[in-house]
Protein backbone atom coordinates (compact mmCIF):
# COMPACT_ATOMS: atom_id res chain seq x y z
CA UNK A 1 0.00 0.00 0.00
CA UNK A 2 1.21 3.82 -0.84
CA UNK A 3 1.37 5.65 2.38
CA UNK A 4 0.96 8.25 0.68
CA UNK A 5 -2.23 7.54 -1.34
CA UNK A 6 -5.26 8.08 0.47
CA UNK A 7 -7.89 4.94 1.14
CA UNK A 8 -11.54 5.36 2.49
CA UNK A 9 -10.56 5.27 6.79
CA UNK A 10 -7.45 7.46 6.95
CA UNK A 11 -6.02 10.56 5.26
CA UNK A 12 -2.36 10.15 3.67
CA UNK A 13 0.25 10.14 6.29
CA UNK A 14 1.91 13.34 4.52
CA UNK A 15 0.59 16.01 2.12
CA UNK A 16 3.28 18.51 1.17
CA UNK A 17 2.64 22.13 1.66
CA UNK A 18 2.96 24.59 -1.12
CA UNK A 19 5.78 27.33 -0.26
CA UNK A 20 5.50 31.48 -1.02
CA UNK A 21 7.85 32.85 -2.91
CA UNK A 22 8.47 36.62 -3.49
CA UNK A 23 6.66 38.13 -6.60
CA UNK A 24 5.97 41.52 -7.40
CA UNK A 25 2.86 41.35 -8.26
CA UNK A 26 -0.31 38.59 -6.96
CA UNK A 27 -1.44 36.59 -9.65
CA UNK A 28 -5.40 37.35 -11.26
CA UNK A 29 -8.02 35.89 -11.91
CA UNK A 30 -11.07 33.57 -10.58
CA UNK A 31 -8.18 30.34 -10.39
CA UNK A 32 -6.40 32.09 -7.52
CA UNK A 33 -6.79 32.64 -4.11
CA UNK A 34 -4.44 35.02 -2.01
CA UNK A 35 -3.75 34.52 1.66
CA UNK A 36 -2.15 37.66 3.72
CA UNK A 37 0.71 35.72 6.08
CA UNK A 38 1.03 37.69 9.74
CA UNK A 39 3.51 37.07 12.22
CA UNK A 40 2.63 33.63 13.76
CA UNK A 41 3.00 30.44 13.13
CA UNK A 42 1.97 28.74 9.59
CA UNK A 43 0.29 25.53 10.08
CA UNK A 44 -2.23 22.89 9.18
CA UNK A 45 -4.39 20.86 10.93
CA UNK A 46 -4.82 17.13 10.15
CA UNK A 47 -7.85 15.92 10.80
CA UNK A 48 -8.18 11.14 11.25
CA UNK A 49 -11.37 10.79 13.21
CA UNK A 50 -10.87 11.88 16.93
CA UNK A 51 -7.21 12.51 16.47
CA UNK A 52 -7.21 16.25 15.39
CA UNK A 53 -3.20 17.54 15.16
CA UNK A 54 -1.71 20.89 14.15
CA UNK A 55 1.83 20.69 12.40
CA UNK A 56 4.23 23.16 11.47
CA UNK A 57 5.26 22.77 6.98
CA UNK A 58 8.13 20.83 8.31
CA UNK A 59 5.21 17.87 10.00
CA UNK A 60 6.49 19.25 13.87
CA UNK A 61 3.58 19.20 16.07
CA UNK A 62 2.60 22.40 17.39
CA UNK A 63 -0.04 20.97 19.88
CA UNK A 64 2.09 21.93 23.11
CA UNK A 65 0.92 25.26 21.72
CA UNK A 66 -2.80 24.82 22.65
CA UNK A 67 -4.43 26.34 25.68
CA UNK A 68 -5.06 23.36 28.09
CA UNK A 69 -8.17 23.61 30.10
Amino acid sequence: MNPTKPNNTHPPKWIEPQLTRLVDEAPDGPDWLQEIKYDGCRMHARIDGSDIRLLTRTGCSLGSLRPSG
